[in-house]
């Protein structure tokens, strides 16, 4: 659920703005677009198998160099982005051209080439208020 409600709110958010270990999941259909019409992708980050969790997150080994490399994405290929408030993790909104693109950008994080975290990547329809809806299936 709260997924969702950051999902959403990011989704707001962006219809406002101009235009290791990793688990991805896709529409399998439309895993690539065409190289003129960036996507959507979703990054969620949680703690991996090197974090320990006796220290905040400030004090994690190599949490640094993660927001160094997510600071060098933002405005180049990352919408959005930031930590969770419970920080346990945080979330990040990609446009580029594919899945392959996104994982590859994901996985060069230095906190998950370290195992500080685990990387899920998500291709995400975003809409906006002027987005008509996706019908459902009947």
């Amino acid at each position: 659920m709260r997924i969702r409600f950051l999902l959403v709110f990011t989704a707001s958010v962006v219809a406002g703005c101009s235009p290791s270990t990793s688990r991805v999941a896709a529409d399998s259909s439309t895993n690539q677009a065409s190289p003129s019409e960036p996507n959507y992708f979703v990054i969620i980050l949680s703690p991996g198998p090197a974090w320990d969790h006796s220290k905040s997150r400030d004090a994690q080994p190599g949490i640094m160099e993660h927001r160094k490399y997510m600071s060098s994405l933002l405005g180049n290929v990352m919408v959005q982005g930031g930590p969770f408030e419970d920080d346990l993790g945080g979330l990040a909104i990609l446009r580029v051209h594919s899945l392959a693109e996104a994982r590859s950008v994901a996985e060069r994080d230095p906190g998950v080439q370290r195992g500080l975290m685990k990387v899920e990547v998500h291709k995400w329809r975003a809409q906006s208020q002027n987005s008509k809806p996706h019908s459902s299936p009947t």
